[in-house]
């Protein structure tokens, strides 16, 4: 049995969830001014960084200040795409940091589509950060996996065509109703956890290349010049 609220309850409610949902938009307007500060290097009077700064101005660790500056960012995306229609209000923009964080892994174009895609299937019409990093790690899967492949049977190409597999030599002519089939014969495996990783990891890394100043550009050249060394080592011990 629905237990309605009376119409004082309902008027608190809405302006409760008011604040609530400004509160969760102000990432916006701190990530917007955590890059002005950045970009436009006003730290530097007190700071020879901006991480020190903000470290010590606002007790921001590094990985939390461009997470918030990366969500900024995205959102900043989208306002701009001919594909979010802000006026008909047929595609929101996210309403919280968390919605918005996964699509900072993509490109901006990429960011503006996925997102489309997110809000189309979002269950129920609620677009939840959980719903979001699903069809983000959709994406990022799909441009990962070649499109190519060798056919067992006689060692030619092999092509995805639709849902199924067929190998482009004509003496052949090999077909697979579906990519499972085609993959159970091959002697192939379903791509894991660990290649979606790898694809994260791929796009985290030039994230964080980007970010580093020159100094630390160095720094980190040097360490990836030993971490290689070291395994290189070890596979060959």
């Amino acid at each position: 049995m629905t237990d309605y609220l009376t119409t004082s309850e309902a008027t608190r409610l809405a302006e409760l969830e008011t604040v609530i949902e400004r509160g969760l938009q102000t990432f916006i307007e701190v990530g917007s001014a955590l890059m002005e500060i950045r970009n436009s290097r006003l730290y530097r009077q007190t700071h020879a960084t901006f991480e020190e700064y903000c470290q010590e101005r606002w007790d921001l660790r590094k990985s939390r200040t461009y997470q918030l500056m990366d969500a900024a960012e995205v959102v900043e995306n989208l306002k701009s795409s001919t594909i979010v229609d802000l006026s008909s209000g047929a595609i929101p923009l996210p309403i919280n940091e968390a919605q918005a964080r996964p699509l900072a892994r993509l490109g901006v174009d990429v960011q503006r589509q996925v997102w489309q895609k997110a809000v189309e299937t979002a269950p129920q019409g609620r677009i939840t950060a959980r719903h979001v990093e699903t069809i983000v790690r959709e994406f990022e899967s799909a441009q990962a996996e070649p499109d190519s492949f060798t056919c067992p049977r006689c060692g030619h190409r092999a092509v995805q065509l639709n849902e199924g597999v067929i190998c482009l030599n004509d003496a052949c002519q090999a077909s697979w109703a579906s990519r499972a089939e085609f993959e159970a014969e091959a002697g192939l495996a379903y791509r894991d956890e660990t290649e979606l990783l790898r694809t994260h990891l791929k796009t985290e890394l030039i994230k964080l290349i980007n970010q580093l100043s020159p100094e630390q550009l160095k720094a980190f050249a040097a360490w990836l010049a030993e971490a290689k060394e070291k395994l290189a080592a070890e596979v060959h011990s």
